[in-house]
């Protein structure tokens, strides 16, 4: 195969013109097929790709979009935490009689110095009569001085001068404002639409101030500067693009970076056609506690609400800075794994077509011997090729094939001839030595070999030798089992012999247990007569043990009267408990009283530091009298506080001494009583483990009397039973020696004629098999005999 096969070299150029590219070759068409299924496949991955990374982006805007709302969250809680405070503060001192007007702005002052960064004013306004009872209305507002000659208010002293206190009653009465009569309205927290002030972009949050009763009594009001707010916003939104923007619930610009004016103006959305295109799809009712984004005019919009103030905050971004960047990463992505993988084909596809050229230049040569054969392989590719030169080489091979088979048929005819007529002669050689086979074999039967076997052969004389071995097998087996059978009979009648002694043994031995027996009986009725008198004594014993115990049944009611004793006792001990009960509360009382007293004097304390406070700021001797008289009258208060809460611990003095005595009486009864109860109680436990004791042990006594009883007369019942079996044993045991004598008589005759039949069966020589399989026989039987033997003497003992 080897030396006919051509090399590259030689066939080169008779295939040279097939080096062009043909559109019908395997390879071209293999370069096509994947390749076109990889450039869907590719184009399917990118634009996955794609929709996964413009998700990403989408997804990342909108994180930035929470963390600015959550940055909001962060600088508008220190407001509302510095309105609860300021609000609980009030509803502590509303709920204090001694709460004034200066009190109250005292509070508020202090309050607006620790204020948030973002604030710029404080307010606290009450409804009527309802923080201070002795006005009607009473509100104050403090705010950051704005430098401008027109502001209300006056301005307060050093250090605090640059600060100013406005009355909202004398200068704007507030009653009949918004800023008031809407919290009111909606009872909680709330934030107003932004508004300006002092070219200030500004709103306000409000808190609800209530006593306990749940009763509205004003507001506290703080006012956030927006501007500062808005500038703590992020410029960009992602890749220093895009913008944020901030609107009010209602759609008041609070931040809006392209056009700063129009927030700083508190314009509408409607003022800006990019919003005013979105806003009705953002803003719905049904998703104001909702986020989301839109693609609309070039741009993305990411909106969410902010959770405590319900504006809008929206993050615009261009489209171009999020699908950008994304198309620009899937395409080149795309066209690089394409580049990859058809240079990866192409390179197999000319490999490919490097191995199979030598195989085609082969078929090329096999095809040149049939003209239409190589006019029909130009026009198919290699694989075809290759098949048609793969088929008509199975045809040639076929028609080889059929050729061998004729030549191969006629030697086998002939050498089949020869081997019958050999087979002929060997078969009429082997007849005549198995008839002298046959013949050798009748020979030794009849001198008495019975061990000896004809050769079976599947000729005629096979069944002829079959038949005399089966023959001289049934005969051997017959004889085997009369040899066997003599010989059992002979060593079973020396074993009879042994049996019918050991019998006549027995019985002499059974005649004397017998006699053992009925002495044994004699002493076993006087024994049960025994019995009978000492029943008789243990009924006696037993009817004085039952007076005993109605006895001890006096004993125990005694015992129950003194426990009802105990009872009465315990009933004293209880109300005595319910007496140090009743004390015990009004001791309790008195220390709420205590604890009230307390609490007033700690706001007199406070009402005395604000006093002094106020004594100090005042430079008019006129208002430090003033002053003076009501510190005089504060301390008045504090005196006499003072001497009531002496009063009370006096009294609780007293109350204690009362609980200790009753105390004491209490444990004194308490111990001696517990003594009492706790001998009672030994002695009860005592009585009634005694008297369970004896109880048991009287039925135990009864019930073993009635049994002894029973057991004297079954014992007298047996006694007659046994004596009359063992005159029955007597007898057997009598007809028994009689049997014996006879038996041996017949076993020494059956023993002489078995050793006759051993002795004309000697004469055969039988198989090892028949003999060993019928020694077995009679071992077997001679074991059960043997067995036999034992079970008649151990029932005959």
């Amino acid at each position: 195969m080897t030396t006919n096969q051509p090399t590259v070299s030689s066939s080169a150029p008779q295939n040279s013109p097939g080096r062009k590219i043909r559109f019908n070759s395997i390879g071209t068409v293999l370069f096509i097929s994947v390749m076109g299924g990889a450039l869907v496949s590719l184009g399917g991955i990118s634009f996955f790709f794609y929709q996964s990374l413009k998700q990403q982006i989408l997804a990342q805007i909108g994180d930035n979009l929470n963390t600015e709302i959550t940055s909001i969250e962060g600088k508008l809680e220190p407001v509302k935490q510095s309105m609860r405070d300021l609000t609980g503060a009030s509803e502590l001192l509303s709920s204090k009689k001694a709460v004034n007007a200066d009190l109250l702005d005292a509070l508020l002052l202090r309050s607006f110095l620790h204020r948030p960064t973002l604030a710029m004013g404080m307010a606290l306004e009450q409804t009527a009569y309802a923080i201070l009872p002795d006005r009607q209305w009473h509100g104050t507002y403090f705010y950051i001085d704005q430098k401008d000659p027109k502001q209300p208010g006056k301005r307060l002293t050093a250090p605090y001068d640059q600060l100013f206190q406005m009355d909202l009653f004398r200068e704007d009465n507030y009653p009949t404002q918004s800023y008031f009569k809407d919290p009111i309205a909606q009872g909680s927290e709330s934030w107003t639409e932004p508004y300006s002030w002092y070219n200030i972009p500004m709103t306000s949050f409000s808190k609800v101030i209530r006593d306990r009763n749940n009763k509205i009594l004003g507001i506290t009001a703080i006012d956030v500067n927006l501007g500062a707010l808005s500038d703590q916003i992020s410029k960009s939104v992602i890749r220093n693009q895009g913008y944020f923007v901030l609107a009010s619930e209602q759609g008041k610009l609070m931040s809006y970076p392209p056009a700063p004016d129009r927030a700083k103006n508190q314009s509408g959305y409607e003022t800006v056609p990019e919003l005013k295109a979105i806003w009705s799809k953002i803003s719905s009712p049904d998703k104001k506690e909702r986020s989301g984004l839109l693609w609309t005019g070039g741009k993305f919009w990411a909106y969410q609400r902010v959770p405590s103030t319900n504006w809008l905050m929206m993050a615009a971004v261009p489209e171009g800075v999020v699908l950008g960047p994304v198309l620009t990463i899937t395409i080149a992505g795309a066209l690089g794994a394409g580049l990859l993988l058809a240079a990866v084909v192409l390179l197999f596809v000319r490999s490919l077509n490097r191995r199979l050229r030598p195989i085609l230049d082969e078929c090329n040569k096999l095809a040149q011997a049939d003209a239409q054969t190589e006019m029909q392989m130009q026009q198919q590719d290699e694989i075809g090729r290759l098949s048609t030169s793969f088929f008509n080489l199975l045809k040639q091979v076929a028609a080889n094939e059929d050729r061998i088979r004729d030549e191969v048929s006629r030697s086998v005819s002939t050498q089949e001839q020869l081997k019958q007529a050999e087979l002929n002669q060997q078969e009429g050689e082997a007849l005549s030595m198995e008839v002298i086979h046959i013949l050798d074999v009748v020979s030794a039967v009849e001198e008495g070999d019975l061990t000896v076997q004809a050769d079976v052969s599947d000729r005629a004389t096979g069944l002829v030798a079959d038949t005399l071995n089966r023959l001289l097998e049934k005969l051997g087996q017959v004889l085997a089992q009369v040899y066997a059978a003599a010989e059992q009979v002979s060593v079973g009648s020396s074993a009879l012999g042994q049996l019918a002694e050991t019998v006549a043994n027995n019985a002499a031995t059974q005649a004397q247990e017998v006699e053992q027996v009925l002495q044994l009986t004699q002493q076993v009725g006087e024994s049960a007569q025994d019995s009978a008198g000492t029943v008789d004594r243990s009924n006696q014993s037993l009817t004085e043990v039952q007076s005993a115990v109605e006895q001890g049944q006096v004993a125990l009611e005694a015992m129950t009267k003194g426990i009802d004793v105990l009872s009465q006792g315990t009933d004293r001990i209880i109300q005595k408990m319910k007496t140090l009960g009743e004390f015990v509360g009004l001791a309790d009382q008195f220390v709420q009283d205590q604890s009230q007293i307390a609490s007033l004097t700690q706001v007199l304390a406070l009402n005395a530091t604000l006093v002094a406070a106020r004594a100090s700021e005042q430079r008019d001797p006129r208002q430090f009298l003033v002053v003076a008289r009501e510190f005089e009258a504060i301390a008045a208060q504090v005196s006499t506080l003072a001497q009531q809460t002496n009063e009370g611990l006096f009294t609780l003095q007293q109350r204690t001494d009362q609980i200790h005595s009753v105390v004491s009486a209490i444990d004194s009864d308490v111990q001696g009583l517990g003594g009492l109860v706790s001998d009672f109680t030994t002695g009860v436990e005592q009585s009634n483990q005694v008297f369970s004791n004896v109880r048991s042990s009287t039925v135990e006594v009864v019930q073993a009397g009635l049994g002894v009883s029973r057991s004297s007369d079954e014992i007298l019942h047996a006694t007659q039973s046994t004596a009359q079996a063992m005159n029955d044993i007597a007898d057997l045991a009598k007809r028994t020696a009689l049997l014996t004598q006879s038996t041996r008589l017949q076993s020494e005759q059956m023993q002489q004629l078995s050793r006759k039949l051993l002795s004309s069966i000697q004469f055969f020589r039988l198989p090892e098999t028949a003999l060993k399989q019928n020694t077995v026989l009679s071992d077997l039987d001679l074991l059960s005999e043997a067995e036999d033997t034992v079970a008649m003497e151990l029932t005959t003992t």
